[in-house]
Order: structure tokens, then sequence, then C-alpha cells
């Protein structure tokens, strides 16, 4: 009977990456300098939001995309599903303010840009301790899996330590 319910969950799963999920290739482009300030770090992390780098190569899943979410839901993260174990890059540039073991080998790093802080849930191997100076594109770790055995990150955006922007807005259009 278990198994019969993770064979359904498969099914479920490989149905919304066929129709639910947007493709997307990894950019790796490296930075430009932004300066050392928390607000020129600011107000360029601002005036690039919808330029951001993937931070893995995947396909996106937006938890604003229901067209009926949740009551009261305010999930503005992506999960980008990836097909094969690869580096997690960082979006934009910035400072390691956090490293938090989660379960198994996952750890959520957490990125600030200013005012603007970056959250990368599922990351392993990390290549990164709290206060390391990071670039656009540089290396974080590697790409965890999932309870489930699924490569997924999880990221989101947060202003003011308080607000959440749309995550999947962050990243270039495809054309």
């Amino acid at each position: 009977m278990a198994e019969r319910i993770m064979i359904a969950d498969k099914i479920i799963i490989a149905v919304l990456v066929s129709f639910l999920y947007l493709p997307v290739s990894a950019q790796t482009k490296k930075a430009d300098s932004t300066g050392g300030e928390p607000t020129a770090l600011s107000q360029s992390f601002a005036q690039n939001f919808g330029k951001l780098c993937l931070p893995v190569q995947g396909r996106l899943f937006s938890h604003n995309s229901h067209s009926h979410p949740p009551e009261g839901s305010s999930d503005l993260s992506v999960d980008i599903i990836a097909l094969t174990v690869q580096d997690v890059l960082a979006a934009f540039d910035g400072i390691v303010t956090e490293v938090l073991p989660l379960a198994k080998d996952r750890t959520m790093v957490v990125l600030q840009h200013g005012q603007y802080e970056t959250v990368y849930n599922g990351v392993t191997n990390l290549k990164i301790t709290k206060g390391t100076v990071i670039k656009k594109g540089q290396t974080i770790g590697t790409l965890a899996r999932d309870e489930r055995g699924n490569l997924t990150l999880n990221f989101r955006i947060i202003v003011n330590k308080k607000r959440e922007l749309d995550a999947i807005q962050s990243f270039p259009k495809i054309r």
C-alpha cells in the first residue's frame, strides 16, 4: 500500500513538472561591482530585480501561481526543481548572515543585500560560512535532496526583514 502511495506521489510530481513549471536555464555571469555600502547594495539589488542570477538550473514553480491560493496564504517563494545535482549560486552580491541546519543534510542560507535578503532552502556541502562576502553567481554549496528525494531549492526574497517579494519576478523573463 505504501509503495502505491509513493508511486502516486511520483506521478503527481511528474504531472506538475509537465504542466505547471516554467523551463529556465541557469545564468552564471560574474557580478559587476556594486560597492560595499549597504545603501548602494540595496539600490543595486532593487535596480537589478528581474535580472537576478538563477540559483540552480531547473524548472520554476511559484507558490503564488495558484488561481485560488489558500486563504491567508502569502508564500511568495519559488521552488526550483532540478534533474541533476548541481551547485547553488548566489542570486546577487551580498553577505552570508545565516546558515541554519535543517533536516538531514539540508541547510538554509540567508544572504543580505542591504535591506534585501535572499533565502536558499535546500543546500548541502556548503562553500561559505556566516560572514562570507559573496558575489553574484558564486557557489554557495550543492543542491540537496528533499524528504521525497527530489532535488529542490526553495528560494525567497525578503525586504526589511518582514515583507516577502514575489521571487519568480526576480529572474529574467522567459522568451
